[in-house]
């Protein structure tokens, strides 16, 4: 505007709205959240009586805030230019203010003072609790939860079909109190009838309905449909599977259920690489067929190379192996699972080619725990040191496997383990008779509860029990080096040497604490300490030499988990000849 001129009046008005302190924990951030003036005042001016029903509003969503916080006697005043912006009649003195500077909004709540609970009635429940206690806050948001809690204990305890009634809560201004009336209707307990799938494309109709058919007859509880919705979800063929109660409970006391599930595509591509810098890069790719022959059947091919820019191209490594799972074989919850494979390693302790082959039939224990008991076979040539020696081996792994940590590849809290535990007897054919033993074990602490900041701990420990460390080959021995074990230290190189070439041992204890933290939506960042060593006697021993390295690093979060970058340096246990620091690349957390 020209100097000397007086401001014109705005039709429509710009307007900036400004809270007063409730002093109320909490209380500003809800009267905020809930403010139509405070969402639109960067919008485009409006009309005073399009103001005035903006704060006409805000005053009944505050009113309303201040109730279900327990604030009965509250007031709100919404004022600008010495004008309550809730009156009609103030709607000529606002078009007639100056568009410049824009009007200001003061929203003043009072809450008043906090009312509290004198009595809790239930009706149509007896005898459960609403968590709900005389002198408690009378909040909204805790009467919901209150009726919440009684719906789910109806339902867990078999009334599938439990309902809310009326709510009557009774002010009295005076004592400034309220009493609380709430109303169920339980209905009858039902049980499980008859368990439909529906959505059924690929996956064998017949096989799909016998799987989940044990859960007729059971209570209809919460958990029992969970529990059939896992059944289907488990074989891993299914995207989602959602669990349907009929309408309304038959005559004979059951209720069915539909699962309407929705198949995944059955075939899938993956590839995958990894670097670190005394091992070089490999790279692999590997397809998957989840449903081969129509009861989810899986059939897994696999290929890799190794020591990709760091030998030349006749000493790379490779892999190719094939699984196949069965699930459900002979039994519900016991798989049958099949492999076979050919190997080239190319390691500064050894160079190994092999062929190998399994079969085992893993049973689930229960939600987290499994076994399996199984029979595996390897013919192998492994060179040492100029010498090489064509072994046999024919063992019968048993394994026990804890599993409570989620996301393999970025477990935030839980913890996971697995014991194997594998003799090979000289009776069925193994060219030496011993015993491995391999136990490890990792522990996830979510330290704020979301997932951003994990404290994460891993333990290893292996043995080879019936032969001594030279007398078992190269390749049957343990190692410890690298980032499976001891990151800082180049693959294999903890433990004993001769002429600069890992010798292996008998026995390894290692282990290693990780803090990793969440940096924005795709960003984290990890600092580490690793510690492990190799003993040589025939019996398991603390390792009399341990290596000690550190390190940093980022992570980039992906859809299909964090991109890994870390880098680590030796703190004890350096010998010469030994890198000054290690570099690691991957898909995953280390561990």
């Amino acid at each position: 505007m020209l100097a000397g001129l007086p401001a014109r009046a705005a039709d429509p008005q710009p307007y900036a709205v400004r809270f007063a302190p409730t002093e109320v924990a909490g209380l500003d951030t809800l009267l905020s959240d809930a403010s139509t003036l405070l969402r639109l005042q960067d919008e485009e001016p409006v009309a005073p009586a399009a103001l005035i029903a903006r704060a006409r509003a805000d005053r009944d969503r505050f009113a309303a805030v201040l109730r279900s916080q327990g604030h009965f006697a509250g007031r709100v005043a919404i004022r600008a230019a010495g004008l309550d912006l809730t009156d009609l009649a103030a709607a000529p003195a606002i078009a007639a203010l100056p568009a410049d500077p824009p009007l200001e909004i003061v929203v003043s709540v009072t809450p008043g003072p906090l009312y509290t609970i004198d009595a809790v009635i239930v009706d149509g429940a007896d005898g459960l609790a609403t968590g709900l206690t005389v002198g408690d806050p009378a909040r909204g948001a805790d009467i919901l939860a209150a009726e919440a809690r009684l719906l789910d204990a109806l339902r867990r305890d078999g009334h599938a079909y439990a309902r809310l009634g009326e709510r009557t809560l009774t002010v009295d201004h005076a004592t400034r109190t309220m009493t609380v009336a709430l109303r169920v209707e339980p209905g009858p307990r039902v049980a499980i009838g008859r368990v439909g799938v529906e959505g059924l494309a690929r996956i064998d109709r017949g096989f799909a309905e016998w799987l989940v058919a044990a859960r007729a007859g059971r209570p209809a509880t919460p958990a029992e449909l969970e529990a059939a919705r896992r059944d289907l979800l488990d074989l891993g063929a299914f995207a989602t599977v959602r669990a349907r109660l009929a309408p309304e409970p038959g005559p004979d006391g059951t209720a069915d259920v539909t699962l309407e599930a929705v198949e995944r595509p059955p075939r899938r591509i993956e590839f995958g690489g990894a670097y670190a810098t005394s091992e070089g890069a490999s790279v692999r790719a590997r397809w998957l067929h989840r449903n081969l022959l129509g009861r989810a059947e899986r059939l897994e091919l696999g290929a890799e190379v190794s020591g990709l820019l760091e030998r030349g191209a006749g000493d790379f490594g490779y892999r190719l192996d094939g699984r196949f799972a069965k699930p459900h074989f002979l039994s519900r919850r016991q798989t049958l699972r099949l492999d076979a494979g050919a190997l080239r390693e190319r390691t500064d302790a050894y160079d190994r080619i092999a062929v190998t082959g399994g079969a085992a039939l893993e049973r689930r224990l229960s939600d987290r725990l499994s076994g399996s008991l199984g029979l595996s076979f390897e013919r192998s040539r492994v060179e040492q040191a100029g010498e090489a020696t064509i072994d046999t081996f024919v063992g019968v792994p048993a394994t026990l496997v804890w599993e409570d940590a989620g996301n393999p590849l970025d477990s935030v809290r839980g913890t996971r383990a697995r014991l194997e535990l594998t003799p090979y007897p000289g009776f069925l054919g193994s060219t030496l008779a011993y015993t491995s033993l391999r136990a490890t074990g990792a522990g996830y602490l979510d330290l704020a509860g979301n997932g951003r900041s994990v404290l994460a701990a891993r333990l290893i420990a292996a043995a080879a029990f019936g032969q001594s460390r030279d007398g078992l080959p190269a390749d049957r021995r343990v190692y410890a080096g690298g980032s499976g074990t001891v990151r800082g230290f180049a693959f294999q190189s903890v433990g004993p040497r001769a002429n600069g070439r890992p010798l292996g041992g008998t026995t390894l204890l290692a282990g290693g604490v990780e803090f990793r933290q969440r940096i924005g939506e795709s960003w984290g960042a990890v600092a580490f300490v690793d510690a492990g060593g190799v003993g040589e006697e025939r019996a398991p021993d603390l390792p009399s030499r341990i290596a000690i390295g550190a390190g940093v690093g980022v992570r980039y979060y992906t859809a299909i988990g964090p991109v890994r970058a870390d880098v680590a340096v030796p703190l004890s246990g350096k010998r010469p000849g030994d890198a000054a620091w290690q570099l690691y690349l991957g898909l995953g957390q280390a561990f």
